[in-house]
């Protein structure tokens, strides 16, 4: 890590992020972005999204990276749909591989604990580093004798969001790694590999699980979708959660296509954004998704993006979650 991690805040949008600004050419900015509502945020260009997700609470929480190039800032501004709290932590690492940075990652929504896990990952490549972010419904300060420094903030939500890195050496399960916190409350956790660049460590991954960027480019194009997959994480029975997706058209020309939802059921659906939509340049089309279970068990649904009029591609945007049985009275 190149210097101390940045705090930002906000009630309301654009949250102006600020980062370590001693960033150079080819480091790796990372962001944790936490919204008290669960739409995701609208980036800058060039950060990619890689965990979207939410708390039982509903508070979206967001992970971006960027690899800085010359002439890049290092104060960016994140723009959100709805006047709420916004923040952010950022962090700069150095000797990390600029075209594949991120080995591994997985994230998950945790029910009320003292005991706040983030969850295991399965790395293949030596000399990684681990990020394991937390954020948690409570005020105050998390702790960890096992984890070391903790950088963290309570926020103007009234949360707390926590940083912790460790350096790996060898590749392979991470584990869960936990925080600790007196009361018992819910939380929203990830943990983030990133690969080095180092000669002979630094190689393609061997692994050939799909990475779900958000900043994922239409192939001959510059159309973007948001994300690949809203993972809603653990619901109450009863209760409702929304995410969001954005579709931008960064073309010289029109964009034509069609969100389509005809393959949902369930406990999911669209309530925003569905249909044909034209996009002209910079033009951004908002997709919410909400998951409203009402018997336990695992849910999940696939909505269709038809890019072209007539259709010449289609991506998938994967929603899943799990609905957890109402407790008894």
């Amino acid at each position: 890590m190149i210097g101390t991690p940045v705090v930002s805040q906000h009630d309301g949008s654009p949250l102006t992020v600020s980062c370590p600004a001693s960033a150079q050419p080819g480091d790796f900015i990372g962001i944790w972005f936490v919204a008290n509502d669960g739409f995701a945020p609208t980036p800058p260009a060039g950060y990619v999204n890689v965990i979207s997700g939410g708390d039982l609470d509903g508070n979206g929480d967001f992970f971006y990276y960027h690899i800085q190039q010359p002439g890049d800032p290092t104060s960016v501004s994140f723009t959100y749909r709805e006047t709420v709290s916004l923040s952010a932590i950022c962090a700069v690492y150095s000797g990390v591989n600029t075209v594949n940075p991120i080995d591994n990652f997985n994230s998950q929504a945790n029910t009320v604990s003292t005991t706040i896990v983030s969850p295991s990952i399965t790395t293949t490549i030596a000399n990684d580093e681990l990020l394991m972010l937390y954020n948690l419904n409570a005020k105050g300060a998390v702790s960890s004798p096992s984890l070391g420094a903790i950088e963290q903030q309570e926020t103007f939500g009234g949360e707390i969001m926590a940083w912790v890195d460790q350096p790996l050496t060898t590749p392979g399960a991470t584990g869960n790694q936990s925080v600790q916190f007196p009361t018992v409350k819910d939380s929203f956790t990830a943990q983030i590999a990133i690969a080095p660049s180092a000669p002979g460590s630094c190689v393609t991954p061997t692994s050939t699980k799909a990475l779900t960027p958000a900043a994922m480019f239409m192939p001959g194009s510059a159309n973007s979708l948001s994300t690949r997959v809203l993972n809603f994480g653990a619901i109450k029975a009863g209760k409702v959660r929304k995410l969001s997706f954005t579709i931008k058209n960064t073309a010289k020309t029109t964009l034509d296509g069609e969100v389509d939802t005809t393959a949902l059921a369930g406990a999911l659906s669209v309530t925003a954004g569905a249909g044909p939509f034209t996009l002209g340049r910079n033009q951004v089309r908002h997709v919410t998704v909400v998951a409203s279970p009402i018997e336990a068990g695992a849910f999940s649904g696939t909505i269709a993006v038809n890019f072209g009029n007539p259709k010449y591609r289609t991506v998938s945007v994967m929603a899943k979650g799990s609905a957890k049985a109402a407790p008894k009275r």
